[in-house]
């Protein structure tokens, strides 16, 4: 993941404040796509106005949340990805859902839910709702 941001870092620098910035991205590899389309989308409004700057790239309940301050076009370009995530597989960045039975919640393709509910078997954290009385 992180040799993933650090590409992304070189391609677009004006987004994250320079090279020598370490910047706050925490996801998985299959929403480094998401990112790198967030920051190609950003560099023209970037371009236009005094500048945006990523505080904060990360995954909430299944979804990417995206922390900067911008004009309305760039909030627009937010809303946008931080809605495509949930439907972009946290690995692969396939087609997915959020898959909610799971210890932490986040979108998967069908191939990596069922490798991660294996390794959540394996491991004894699945859990499993609690039944109807």
């Amino acid at each position: 993941m992180y040799d993933g941001v650090k590409k992304i870092q070189k391609e677009f620098p004006l987004v994250f404040g320079g090279e020598n910035k370490i910047p706050v991205v925490l996801v998985g590899d299959g929403w480094l796509g998401l990112v790198r389309e967030l920051c190609r989308r950003l560099m023209p409004l970037i371009e236009d106005t005094d500048g945006v700057q990523p505080v904060e790239i990360r995954e909430e309940h299944g979804s990417m949340v995206i922390s900067l301050s911008g004009s309305r076009p760039v909030v627009d370009l937010v809303d946008e990805i931080e809605g495509k995530s949930s439907e972009t597989c946290w690995v692969c960045g396939y087609e997915g859902r959020v898959r909610f039975d799971l210890t932490h919640p986040r979108p998967y393709c069908d191939k990596h839910y069922i490798d991660t509910i294996d390794k959540q078997l394996a491991k004894k954290v699945i859990r499993f709702p609690d039944p109807i009385t």
